[in-house]
């Protein structure tokens, strides 16, 4: 059983896509292109939404490290609870 057109183009957008990749463009290659950038206000708004973005991030980074610990911390804690304290054996 063949599947549609349209269901295929949608699991597979390479399909219907145009254009091309390259992984390096030489000034040489293109004289005279001129490449639109936003103006520099915008730039900088750009920038700085980023580095918001950016320390939302490390503070995720961070409470998710604090979480591990306390997650890694249990089952010491739960003996403790369980046992009462750890004690030295002298034999």
């Amino acid at each position: 059983m063949t599947e549609s057109w349209a269901r295929q183009s949608l699991l597979d957008p390479a399909l219907h896509a145009t254009g091309w990749t390259e992984e390096l463009i030489r000034r040489e290659e293109t004289p005279g292109a001129v490449i639109a950038l936003p103006p520099v206000d915008e730039q900088r708004r750009i920038a700085a939404r980023l580095s918001e973005q950016l320390a939302e991030i490390d503070r995720a980074k961070a409470a998710l490290n604090a979480q591990r610990e306390a997650v890694d911390a249990l089952p010491a804690a739960l003996l403790r609870e369980a046992f009462g304290p750890a004690t030295s054996l002298d034999v």
